[in-house]
């Protein structure tokens, strides 16, 4: 089986996407997925950029050629809308919503860039397995802004997660498993993925605290791989932040997904009141193999996501963002293909299990709290998970 066969089958969750900025909140979202450019990868376990060449670009723009200029945003989300979104000046239609071109990666990352990579290992023909790998704080234990985090991935990918802790004094790889999860700085389920924030947003990483990557890896060739991943992060003026962009992570554990082909799960979270309004900025979706259709929607109206893949789902960009206010509700639906006879449940193998999880990147989290939701019905309730 081709490289290109086994890119295809990685997938799942996450949200990385192209750049966003603020809006009204009577404005109307337009979702769009947006892929980003490939990055070179091998560098050293945990590095730091050289010096960038002036004339080098100061950072990567990876968004479409529609997106916001930093400048024109407004500074402060307005508060409640009262009405829902109004429609956009040019629709875009949600079930096949155009993919935005790839730019240009920069000759040189921007100044104050760190790389990390993980130790590589060799994944046997036909497995399935999950690796995670601690790391010192790359910041030298201050509290830094990270506005802009790219991430590549070997062949045979299926995820990445980024987390905003280590579990151990361990700085090997490792065996993990799902269960092993932990507030999010990031995470991404294409090969290579990229996100810069707009000047006065950025996530929160504490001085204190290491960081985490989780992968998860498929190998469906009859052959051995060698894979690795790499995570590059470029850091922000840390006084010039105004709005802390963290998690909001929607799952399903209750999953039942019966034989039979239409088989649907739905699930509502709502927003709770730890922040006030937020506003959405990206978006992801996360099914297993048997999935065949993602949609997400609030209350107020907004088309958060319409997918019709499992493997490699496009991240989503909200442009302008989507506001939502405290009592607001986010609904989404996965629709299955079960074709193996048994009835599927939550779990880690994208063989044998299936999932059903909404993500986004939010603001405004002045203490960097995730947003989760981990329902085993029809509706959840929304907390808050800190690190």
């Amino acid at each position: 089986m081709t490289a290109s066969r086994i890119a295809m089958l990685a997938a799942v969750v996450l949200c990385a996407c192209a750049d966003a900025s603020d809006a009204p909140s009577n404005a109307q979202p337009t979702p769009t997925p947006a892929m980003a450019s490939t990055a070179g990868a091998g560098a050293s376990p945990v590095s730091a950029a050289p010096p960038a060449n002036p004339s080098a670009p100061a950072s990567v723009n990876n968004a479409a050629s529609n997106a916001a200029s930093p400048a024109s945003m407004p500074s402060q989300p307005q508060a409640r809308a009262d009405a829902a979104p109004k429609a956009a000046s040019t629709p875009v239609s949600p079930a096949a919503a155009a993919v935005a071109p790839a730019s240009a990666a920069p000759a040189v990352d921007p100044p104050g860039t760190i790389t990390i990579k993980t130790d590589s290992f060799k994944l046997g023909a036909g497995e399935e397995t999950y690796k995670c790998q601690n790391f010192d704080n790359p910041f030298g234990g201050k509290d830094a802004a990270v506005k802009r985090v790219v991430t590549d991935m070997a062949p045979g990918s299926h995820h990445l997660h980024l987390y905003h802790m280590t579990t151990s004094a361990s700085r090997k790889l490792e065996d993990c498993a799902i269960q092993d999860f932990h507030p999010l700085l990031y995470s991404s389920g294409s090969p290579h993925s990229e996100i810069e924030y707009p000047n006065g947003m950025a996530a929160k990483v504490l001085g204190k605290a290491g960081l985490r990557i989780q992968l998860h890896y498929i190998n469906p060739t009859d052959s051995a791989l060698d894979v690795s991943a790499t995570i590059k992060l470029t850091p922000a003026d840390y006084s010039s932040v105004t709005k802390w962009v963290s998690e909001l992570y929607f799952n399903q554990l209750g999953v039942r997904v019966p034989p039979g082909k239409g088989q649907v799960v739905t699930t509502s979270c709502a927003v709770p009141k730890t922040y006030g309004p937020i506003g959405l900025v990206a978006g992801g979706t996360h099914m297993h193999k048997r999935g065949v259709h993602f949609v997400a929607k609030t209350s107020t109206g907004a088309m958060l996501a319409d997918v019709n893949t499992w493997d490699e789902p496009p991240p989503i960009r909200y442009d302008p963002p989507i506001m939502l206010n405290p009592g607001d509700t986010i609904t989404w639906t996965c629709t299955y293909d079960n074709d193996t006879g048994r009835t599927l449940t939550f779990g880690e193998s994208a063989e044998d299990n299936e999932m059903c999880i909404y993500l986004a990147r939010f603001f405004s989290a002045p203490d960097g709290a995730q947003l989760e939701c981990q329902a085993s019905g029809p509706m959840g309730t929304t907390s808050t998970r800190t690190y």
